[in-house]
């Protein structure tokens, strides 16, 4: 049986493979400015090593950081506090 593929369907399908290979990408990059960042730490330049790093993590783990909102959000104090900066804006 040959099942054929609408001009919609493929072009739905082209666009779910751009993001999903997009987000490897920039999974890439986080990876490689992570690992970038400990060569710099090992070889001297903290500066530079701890820049690369936190861009790393913050590449790598971008999606994470909605449930680590809400989650800081509902401990007590914390929550109190991030509200209060929210809410002065």
């Amino acid at each position: 049986m040959v099942y054929e593929i609408t001009e919609q369907q493929r072009v739905c399908l082209l666009r779910k493979y751009y993001v999903v290979s997009r987000g490897r990408s920039l999974d890439r990059l986080g990876s490689v400015s992570f690992l970038l960042g400990l060569f710099f730490l090992f070889v001297r330049c903290p500066i530079v090593g701890i820049i690369l790093e936190i861009y790393g993590c913050l590449g790598l783990f971008r999606g994470f950081w909605p449930s680590v909102s809400v989650f800081l959000c509902h401990i007590p104090v914390v929550g109190w506090i991030i509200q209060y900066l929210v809410s002065v804006r």
